[in-house]
């Protein structure tokens, strides 16, 4: 990922990746994040957090409008409908 970059980590968790870019690559990082209490702990390390099953079909529209340089998906895939 390059310095600078916009990020969207999906399945972010409480942000611990997200700190990682923003403090060694100056990452500007928004994430996904089902989980209300990792939600509320990545809330103060992230830009943005939305909070939606990915499974929806109707995706929030303030995310649809960003535009991203690098979508991360650690650990998150297996978890989706459909991907097993």
């Amino acid at each position: 990922i390059n310095k600078g970059s916009y990020v969207l980590d999906v399945g972010c968790s409480s942000g611990y990746y997200a700190s990682i870019l923003q403090k060694d690559k100056g990452c500007i990082v928004d994430g996904i994040e089902i989980d209300e209490g990792d939600r509320k702990k990545a809330e103060k390390i992230l830009r943005k957090v939305y909070s939606f099953d990915l499974d929806n079909k109707k995706w929030p529209e303030a995310l649809i409008n960003q535009k991203y340089d690098v979508v991360f998906m650690g650990d998150v895939i297996e978890h989706v409908k459909g991907a097993s």
